[in-house]
């Protein structure tokens, strides 16, 4: 592979144009290709967008074929925040030419409390790797999780102390038009399609 930096990672934030930064469109602009999931398509509307479907397999063989071009790698949210610009910094990071940062879920969410979140811990679920054994909830008075593997429902209903225990927001879709952020009173008003969601707990008597 040829030694030179040819890679831009951009960041398409929570999914929606309202929350996409100009940087990362003007930036998409300037690429011969664009690789990314389908739901970032008609977010950049570039003419050589290619799906990827096979994350890992597509990715190395489009890179490799195409040393000599520009090509930006579009990924969801903040690319420094549980995104899959880990994996492209390990096996590509010497080729990159800048990355552009994103908003994230969670920075959305909390501005619908208000709140700041300096003082929240967080979690992922997207990987397999991860389960409810890993998050600290009895040590932590403020919580993040981004929902993947798990859904709100599988969650509650795995540990519905949290409930007691908890203030829990739920945030789904947020940024589009079937976004749903609310305080959970139950576990039966969470919506059905909560595809893309998080959680912020915020334990009862924390101030």
């Amino acid at each position: 592979m040829e030694k030179r930096r040819f890679i831009w990672i951009i960041s398409a934030g929570v999914g929606s144009r309202d929350y996409l930064t100009y940087k990362a469109y003007e930036t998409a602009s300037r690429m011969d290709l664009l690789l990314g999931s389908k739901r970032f398509k008609e977010l950049f509307e570039h003419k050589n967008y290619i799906v990827l479907k096979d994350f890992y397999t597509e990715l190395d063989n489009i890179i490799l074929s195409n040393t000599n071009k520009k090509i930006g790698i579009v990924v969801s949210g903040d690319a420094g925040f549980f995104s899959l610009a880990n994996i492209i910094y390990k096996r590509y990071g010497q080729y990159i030419k800048e990355t552009i940062p994103g908003i994230s879920s969670f920075q959305l969410a909390f501005a619908k409390i208000p709140e700041g979140y300096e003082d929240a811990v967080f979690y992922s679920l997207h990987s397999k790797k991860q389960s409810l054994d890993n998050i600290d909830f009895q040590s932590n008075d403020k919580i993040v999780i981004l929902l993947g593997e798990y859904s709100a429902k599988d969650l509650l209903n795995a540990k519905p102390a949290l409930i007691k225990e908890f203030d829990i927001f739920v945030g789904c879709n947020l940024s589009f038009q079937d976004e749903h952020f609310f305080l959970l009173s139950d576990i039966d008003s969470i919506p059905s399609k909560n595809n893309l969601c998080l959680l912020i707990l915020k334990r009862k008597q924390y101030v």
